[in-house]
């Protein structure tokens, strides 16, 4: 992959922003990267091995190519819902979280969250999701219920590979909502595969309409969702993963994320 874009120093409303809000979007961080990126997936999806029907199938030995359901919750054959362990996958997966851009923003972030900087940094549960037309990926959730830590020096980080917007699926936000705790409960019909908050119907919801090559970095206790893609013929084509310290160690339901002995925990710098 050709070297990734130079990323400009965040200002003080951007850090501000991200502390206060919870998210901070940056509009076609790696657009000149985005297509050759978007092929390399292809390629993934064109040499998957048998899919399965386990939506959290996160110690497999290697990448999960994980099925789509509709709207009985039954799976559909062939239709992939996401690649979890997307990095053992693909190589270019790891090339766009350890991109100069994507690192420079991450090394700021951490220098500006009130914890002692981290001297090495680790990307962890990469995913790939391809968001067919009429698809979904996830519904409303936190993503550090799935780790079993609350930390605030977890970042996620999603990389949108296409034009996305409210018709192909766009990402959902609810600003602040990383300081508080939400009860996740398993999912049904489209959403069977997971476990999901119901959002209070008060809370100010934003959409976050990005163009290719857009990277959004948001506090992994942030409440996120993703809009289905309701869109005839586009894709919507995304990256996630999740920095944290190398130093810090946490398990799930019997699932040891720590480093260097979770497969897919990647060192960054």
């Amino acid at each position: 992959m050709a070297s990734m874009a130079r990323a400009e120093a965040l200002n003080d409303s951007e850090k501000s922003d991200f502390w206060e809000q919870g998210y901070l979007s940056f509009r076609g961080l790696l657009a000149p990267e985005a297509p050759a990126i978007r092929a390399r997936m292809d390629l993934m999806m064109k040499d998957a091995p048998a899919a399965t029907a386990d939506w959290n199938a996160v110690d497999a030995g290697g990448a999960s190519f994980v099925l789509a359901v509709d709207d009985k919750g039954q799976t559909i054959p062939g239709r992939i819902l996401k690649v979890q362990a997307a990095a053992l996958a693909s190589s270019a997966v790891l090339e766009v979280f350890r991109s100069p851009a994507v690192v420079a923003k991450v090394k700021e972030l951490y220098s500006f969250l009130g914890h002692d900087v981290p001297e090495h940094v680790d990307v962890f549960g990469t995913k790939f999701f391809p968001m067919w037309p009429g698809g979904v990926s996830v519904d409303w959730h936190q993503d550090c219920h799935y780790f079993g830590t609350a930390s605030s020096r977890i970042i996620s980080c999603g990389v949108y590979l296409e034009e996305t917007d409210e018709e192909n699926g766009c990402l959902q936000v609810v600003p602040g909502s990383h300081t508080s705790d939400f009860e996740h409960k398993p999912g049904s019909g489209l959403h069977a595969q997971g476990e999901w908050v119901t959002p209070d119907t008060s809370a100010t919801v934003v959409d976050i309409v990005v163009p290719a090559g857009s990277v959004v970095l948001f506090n992994s206790r942030l409440l996120h969702a993703a809009r289905q893609n309701k869109h005839a013929a586009r894709t919507r084509y995304s990256l996630f993963g999740h920095f944290v310290p190398s130093e810090l160690d946490f398990s799930w339901r019997g699932t040891d994320f720590s480093h260097g002995k979770y497969l897919d925990r990647h060192q960054i710098y």
